[in-house]
């Protein structure tokens, strides 16, 4: 299963809190489905992605090219 966000025109200058919010709220959806922890990408360059990724909980496993993945547990 994949989800993901983009970041649209009428979707640009959101808040950096609700889209931390919005990142946030996937790991409760993940935990319901039984998933122990979740992976989420998104490119090396995109600060502000990386940002609420890292925010959420997220830790740098790798970069491959030029995408980034991170791992979210969803269980404490």
């Amino acid at each position: 299963m994949t989800a993901g966000t983009s970041d649209t025109p009428c979707g640009r200058g959101g808040t950096a809190g609700a889209r931390n919010r919005d990142a946030a709220r996937g790991v409760p959806f993940a935990r319901r489905l039984g998933l122990g922890s979740v992976l989420l990408t998104c490119d090396h360059d995109n600060t502000g992605s990386c940002t609420v990724i890292e925010a959420t909980g997220g830790v740098l496993e790798d970069q491959r090219g030029e995408k980034r993945g991170y791992w979210i547990r969803t269980r404490l």
